[in-house]
């Protein structure tokens, strides 16, 4: 059969048919709301107050770890830019559009392989290049196993690296095949300017320089040996092997899992991983794609040990196995290639060590690939009758369509999510874990909480997933202010993710829930230990600084307390709870400029909280070292009339103020009782007693009452 003529009237005909299965399959996606790590992702981009730096770290980044998905996030960063966090459907329809955009690039790759193999094999069966390619992208688009990866904000990585991934293929096989040099070097140049796109945006952009190498061999004409194949482009077979065998070592070598990928798993070591991504495929990826049926994120085990083992060498074996059926259909390019980009899209995550062990996203080119290879069977099989062709393929594209809704409905939230994962694998502990995760966090706290505490009494000793159950009841006992036990629970899961090597998401959760129930019980040491860890993690959260700035005051550090509390504050201008240490630490650092704006921001925080007896003592501190000395003798007084106790600030203020009115002996009068009560209260409440004074309107003529 003769290379067809390409007729843009169908190829436009099946882009819109490809449309309209994407838009019925994954439409519902865009009601979809925040899931799994997806805020996790997403909050250190919330408060970012410097883009212009932030874009120039990311371009940094790239250039100097371009495996840690630069490109993802920078088009989270847009996201945020434009919604912030309030229209989860603005980041889920760019993930929809995506996808779009890659089954059309799969379609349209599939045809250009389809017609060169026409064009080259003269024996090869036959086939319409059109149909195979519209069900191929069909297929595709409406498979459930490509769900997860369109419904889940944080699987946009995914969605990248196929988009330029297919881009690079496009391009690389317009600058081999073309004989003009014009369009032989636009081919090559965009072809891998797509190619570091696609490694900025995940690690398995990597292998594209290996699927361009594959690609060359098994173009070649049945008519040329491979040596004439091969030599008569030598310069361009060379640029290919380098690539494909030296940059991803290269690359790999400062290679860090991206965060947010696996939460509470613990890291298995390179050989187990290895074993377990083997089972994986083998027991869930090809089976849920030739059974679409039972999508989880936690598959369930055989019960057998043995056999489970079994099984995990066996799927390590099934690449070698794909490879050689690649290599004996060599001539049936629409089958040899798709099966080698399957080989090099698993390659990645089975030898990259990551907490998460399994997720359907990792699955998503090998789909379309294999989409390619069901389609290729029935096109050839029903040549002769394409009404039939037509007609399976819809009915299973319909199917498919229903599934993906199905499994779509349940990507709605945690809840439904991990409920629905926990009714699939009952007697998974992870999934039991993680469905209490969900309904604590998802506004059901004390529910979650009790059954946390449940689960914990029944498996005993059993540290099994334990860590996930001590951030529920550590949370809990955080958010109903029973500090001491949130204390133990987040210290005890800490001890166990350090001992099980579970990942950094988790980790932060609890050193972040540590730091703020021991800066709550004035446990300052370990309040600032576990803060200046986690704001490595997620250096963007209010509330991280906030605790660091009164870590600091504790240590009469005023300059840093300023610097974090200032943070925390244009971080979040709308926590209140900053401004009356942000005020101490404005005062304590003694510039008369510093001092003036302790007291407009002690002022302000007075207006929202009221009158307290600490903040009352602030104030009056403020209103002193700014000068205000009338305004500091009626907060004073205030605070005395409401009989709150009078400690050691309340007399080192009054010393402060008979020392600016030049009372010495009342000053030292002061001075000995505050001393008395609290030796340190001169390092705690600095008095610099150098701005110049408001003019007062009349003298005080009272003195302060000293206790017997």
């Amino acid at each position: 059969m003769t290379e067809p003529k390409i007729n843009y009237r169908y190829l436009g005909t099946i882009a819109y048919v490809v449309a309209a299965v994407v838009l019925a399959c994954h439409l519902q996606s865009l009601w979809n709301k925040f899931v799994y790590m997806d805020k996790f992702n997403l909050w250190p981009l919330i408060a970012i107050l410097d883009w212009p730096k932030f874009w120039l770290e990311t371009l940094t980044q790239c250039l100097t770890s371009p495996l840690s998905e630069p490109l993802f996030r920078a088009t989270l960063a847009l996201d945020v830019q434009g919604v912030r966090m309030r229209y989860p459907s603005v980041y889920h329809s760019i993930n929809l559009a995506l996808h779009l955009g890659n089954c059309l690039l799969w379609g349209g790759l599939v045809f250009r392989i389809a017609r060169y193999q026409l064009k080259t094999w003269k024996n090869s069966l036959e086939f319409n290049p059109y149909l195979l390619a519209v069900v191929a992208a069909c297929l595709f688009a409406s498979h459930p196993i490509t769900s997860e990866t369109v419904g889940y904000i944080s699987a946009r990585s995914t969605l990248l690296v196929t988009f330029y991934y297919l881009a690079s293929l496009h391009c690389f096989m317009l600058g081999f095949l073309t004989k003009e040099i014009t369009p032989g070097l636009f081919g090559y140049g965009f072809g891998y300017f797509f190619v570091i796109l696609a490694t900025w945006s995940s690690a398995q952009g990597i292998t594209a320089p290996a699927a361009f190498l594959c690609l060359t061999v098994l173009m070649k004409p049945q008519k040329e040996t491979y040596r004439d194949w091969l030599v008569s482009r030598p310069y361009e077979f060379f640029a290919q092997l380098f690539l494909a065998l030296v940059v991803p070592f290269v690359l790999l070598v400062k290679y860090v899992a991206p965060i947010g990928n696996g939460f509470g798993l613990e890291k298995l070591s390179p050989f187990d991983y290895l074993l377990s991504q083997g089972q994986m495929l083998l027991t869930y990826y090809l089976r849920v794609f030739f059974v679409p049926y039972g999508f989880t994120l936690d598959p369930p085990q055989l019960p057998v040990l043995a056999l489970n083992q079994a099984l995990s060498f066996i799927g390590v074996l099934v690449p070698l196995l794909l490879l050689y059926i690649a290599y004996r259909m060599r001539t049936t390019l629409v089958v040899s290639f798709p099966l080698v980009l399957l080989v090099l899209s698993l390659l990645p995550n089975f030898v990259m060590v990551q907490p998460e062990v399994v997720s359907d996203r990792r699955f998503y080119i090998a789909a379309a690939c294999l989409c390619s290879v069901v389609a290729y069977a029935i096109s050839v099989k029903l040549f002769e009758k394409p009404k039939v062709l037509i007609a399976i393929s819809s009915a299973l594209i319909l199917l498919f369509c229903g599934l993906t809704n199905w499994r779509t409905y349940y990507w709605y939230d945690d809840v439904r999510l991990w409920s629905q994962t926990y009714k699939l694998n009952p007697t998974s502990k992870r999934s039991q874990a993680m469905d209490i995760w969900a309904q604590a966090f998802q506004g059901e706290l004390d529910k979650g909480a009790e059954r946390a505490e449940k689960v914990l009494n029944e498996q005993g000793n059993s540290n099994e997933n334990r860590a996930i159950l001590d951030l529920v009841l550590g949370t809990h006992r955080l958010k109903r202010k029973k500090y001491d036990e949130s204390k133990k629970y987040f210290t005890e899961g800490l001890a166990l993710a350090d001992k099980q090597h579970l990942s950094s998401e988790i980790i932060w959760e609890m050193q972040s829930g540590l730091a703020e129930a021991a800066n709550a019980t004035d446990d300052f040491v370990t309040a600032r230990k576990y803060a200046t860890e986690a704001v490595k993690v997620q250096p963007n959260r209010s509330n991280l600084h906030l605790i660091l700035g009164r870590c600091y005051l504790a240590e009469y550090n005023h300059n840093a307390a300023f610097l974090e509390l200032q943070q925390a504050h244009l971080l979040d201008r709308y926590n209140a709870d900053v401004l009356e240490p942000l005020a101490r630490a404005c005062i304590g650092v003694g510039t008369t400029q510093m001092q003036d704006l302790g007291w407009k921001i002690a002022t302000q925080a007075r207006q929202v909280f009221g009158t307290g007896d600490a903040l009352l003592l602030t104030t009056a501190y403020a209103a002193l070292e700014s000068g205000h000395l009338e305004e500091a003798l009626g907060y004073l007084e205030t605070y005395a009339a409401a009989k709150n106790p009078k400690n050691s600030d309340y007399y080192y203020l009054f010393y402060g103020l008979y020392k600016r009115l030049k009372w010495e002996k009342q000053a030292q009068e002061a001075l000995f009782i505050a001393e008395k009560m609290d030796p340190d209260v001169r390092k705690r409440t600095k008095l610099f007693l150098n701005h110049p004074i408001v003019p007062l309107k009349k003298l005080p003529n009272t003195a302060v009452q000293y206790p017997k």
